[in-house]
């Protein structure tokens, strides 16, 4: 199985400490809520979704996160 792409639109995401629907529902928790670079962005409260585990996701096999995005911002390829 080869590793899966997973895009997450950050647009449509907004602030995943108010969601994390998708970081408490991945069965082998590929995802994790983490802040960015605050020195590229100088703040130090952006926080996003990164796919912290892309090996473990069986893409289409589950989709489990894509299905339950409120906001429709995961995309798995």
């Amino acid at each position: 199985m080869g590793k899966a792409k997973i895009i997450i639109d950050y647009d449509k995401c907004g602030d995943p400490r108010n969601c994390r629907i998708c970081v408490g529902i991945c069965p082998p928790g590929v995802l994790n809520l983490t802040f960015i670079d605050k020195e590229k962005y100088h703040n130090p409260q952006v926080w996003v979704i990164k796919d912290a585990f892309p090996h473990l996701c069986t893409k289409s096999e589950c989709n489990v996160c894509v299905e339950k995005c409120p906001n429709q911002a995961i995309t798995i390829k």
